[in-house]
């Protein structure tokens, strides 16, 4: 009875700090995920006071490993954690994860090249109009799970402004990606844009 206590008041004297930090997903097979999955994992950490201090998100990861799903399907993934060299030095140290655990659907892996739609506003001085757009290059390389990219047939630009334009530009921007099951390999094009006076 007198060892329970005091291993009790020992775990009771620790400081405990909770941390959200990125979920990372780690594909290395040739599965998916095609199901919402969250982006963020709240970490638990309860260390002695001294070295709570030392407990930061850049010290712990959390990853969700698909690599060994071989078959598409449903499945109840646990939650892998790994320390940085810093914290696995810490004695006492309980790390607790919530969810532990994500429910994901798998697809197989595929690749299509997708056009790249121009995303322009705004209205340019007056007396000039845009006559002609060029995108470079025009369509991008795009990994995801088969269904998302077969529904999935433009990829826009960012916003870019024209308002008050009145001269011939070029600019780089980056594609925005609204869909976080797809994975863009090139993220930025060059637009070329044509405005002559009227």
């Amino acid at each position: 009875i007198a060892i329970v206590i005091y291993i009790f008041h020992q775990v009771s004297m620790l400081d405990r700090k909770v941390i959200s930090i990125p979920l990372e997903i780690k594909s290395e097979g040739a599965l998916l995920p095609v199901s919402d999955y969250p982006s963020h994992i709240k970490v638990a950490v309860r260390a002695e006071p001294s070295d709570i201090h030392l407990v930061t998100s850049g010290g712990i990861k959390a990853i969700l490993n698909l690599t060994n799903y071989a078959k598409a399907g449903s499945y109840v993934v646990p939650v892998e954690i790994s320390l940085s060299n810093l914290l696995r030095t810490i004695d006492p140290l309980e790390v607790t994860v919530k969810p532990d655990k994500i429910f994901v659907s798998l697809e197989e892996k595929a690749i299509k090249y997708i056009p790249v739609e121009i995303a322009l506003y705004g209205v340019p001085e007056s007396g000039y109009k845009i006559s002609s757009t060029e995108i470079v290059p025009s369509s991008v390389k795009v990994i995801g799970p088969v269904s998302v990219l077969e529904n999935t047939n433009k990829i826009y630009t960012k916003k870019i402004n024209v308002k008050g334009a009145k001269t011939n530009f070029s600019v780089e921007t980056e594609l925005d990606n609204i869909n976080s099951l797809l994975e863009i390999l090139k993220n930025t094009v060059l637009i070329y844009v044509s405005m002559p006076h009227n």
